[in-house]
């Protein structure tokens, strides 16, 4: 019984450590993935803003439409990029909360394992003594 109990808690570690692997890596992959692109569409918007800022004409009146508004869209790529970076890191945070969760629990279920099996291993340290007690025979006959 206190086999079936240590193989069973085996199983179910391995088991939540693998989960738990899978989780954080999957989170890290989404985390990046969310962080390349945030950056990708960070660059697109700078150059698209250079190259609009380029292709205005210098006369001083569009010059100046033209730098406010290169202004305008690079305050924009800032915004959205910060934007995304927020989002990759709350995504991030709560992924990581979510595997600490999982591993807290798995640690709860290793430690009613422990307590199970330890309880299981005082019923049956007891019931060997009661048996030796009760039949003295016995233990003369084992010395």
């Amino acid at each position: 019984k206190a086999q079936d109990l240590m193989k069973s808690k085996e199983q179910y570690v391995d088991k939540a450590n693998r989960e738990v692997k899978r989780m954080l890596d999957q989170a890290q992959d989404e985390a990046k993935r969310l962080r390349d692109q945030a950056q990708e569409e960070s660059r697109r918007m700078l150059e698209k803003a250079q190259e609009d800022a380029k292709t205005i004409v210098s006369e001083s009146e569009t010059i100046q439409r033209a730098q406010r508004r290169s202004s305008e869209i690079i305050h924009q790529a800032e915004d959205r990029s910060r934007q995304l970076y927020q989002v990759a890191n709350t995504y991030t945070e709560d992924a990581l909360r979510r595997t600490e969760e999982a591993i807290q629990a798995a640690l709860d279920e290793v430690r009613e394992s422990r307590v199970r099996f330890r309880s299981a291993s005082a019923e049956q340290m007891q019931v060997c003594q009661e048996k030796l007690k009760s039949d003295p025979t016995k233990q003369a006959s084992e010395d």
